[in-house]
């Protein structure tokens, strides 16, 4: 199961990312002053402006590269990058440490679109990418 310090060590991290990812979805159940509708909103806003910004990001990159590993197309590659470019615990700590700062319904927004941008890239994204690379092979 372990065999090296990395393993143990990715393993540990990964085991306190996820205990992160549950006791934020505490912290949004017991928001006030949101409605579902906009919570919905944000979910989706969030989720479409990360998706958008990786393609800008990963096509702008291989827009100047000569040649592709795996002999991808760059349609391919940009594919395949964006949706295999997974986020998670450095965001969730990135807004779990504006929570002192930012005013209580502006860190609820942040929150909400980080959550639910690390949700759907670890949970559905993640489950995919295997699928998404067999379909562009």
């Amino acid at each position: 199961m372990f065999y090296d310090f990395g393993g143990v060590t990715d393993n540990l991290l990964n085991g306190i990312l996820f205990l992160l990812v549950g006791l934020l979805f505490v912290d949004i159940r017991n928001m006030e002053g949101f409605s579902t509708m906009g919570i919905l909103v944000t979910i989706i806003g969030a989720i479409l402006i990360n998706t958008m910004a990786r393609v800008v990001g990963v096509f702008g990159n291989i827009a100047l590269a000569k040649k592709l590993p795996l002999d991808m197309s760059k349609f391919g590659f940009t594919v395949f990058f964006t949706w295999a470019g997974l986020k998670g615990g450095l965001c969730l700590a990135l807004v779990m440490g504006t929570g002192t700062v930012l005013a209580s319904d502006t860190y609820n927004i942040f929150l909400i679109a980080t959550y639910a941008i690390v949700l759907f890239t670890t949970v559905f994204q993640g489950l995919t990418v295997g699928k998404v690379y067999q379909k562009l092979k």
